[in-house]
């Protein structure tokens, strides 16, 4: 069973935003088990206390976000000259593709609607 929190914000947000959201609650312990992100949800472990997730987001320095342990060979892989990169700057180039500390900001101010088990 995975906690998913859902934001209030609604699909304009997006995935990058959650990706760097989700980014916050792995750095604060809420996803060690669980990895699943869409345009509204963020999969978090089943005992993830959303007051703390909240804290958090709220603390968190978004400039500081570090988003390489998330970013997938696949990700690389669809970069144009990706064999050409070593692999640290395809990850850094995707790092900077996906970043859209506008959204983060907005979103992480959002209300979280819920925090419900699936």
């Amino acid at each position: 069973m995975t906690a998913r929190a859902r934001r209030s914000g609604g699909p304009s947000r997006g995935r990058k935003a959650n990706l760097w959201l989700g980014a916050v609650a792995a750095q604060a312990g809420f996803r060690t088990t669980v990895n699943q992100i869409d345009d509204l949800t963020i999969s978090l472990d089943p005992d993830a206390d959303v007051a703390e997730l909240r804290a958090a987001l709220v603390e968190a320095d978004v400039e500081q976000l570090v988003l390489a342990p998330w970013i997938t060979s696949e990700a690389i892989d669809g970069l144009k000259f990706s064999d050409c990169l070593p692999r640290r700057r395809a990850v850094e180039l995707v790092a900077r593709r996906l970043s859209d500390p506008d959204a983060v900001s907005a979103a992480r101010n959002e209300r979280l609607d819920s925090a419900n088990a699936r």
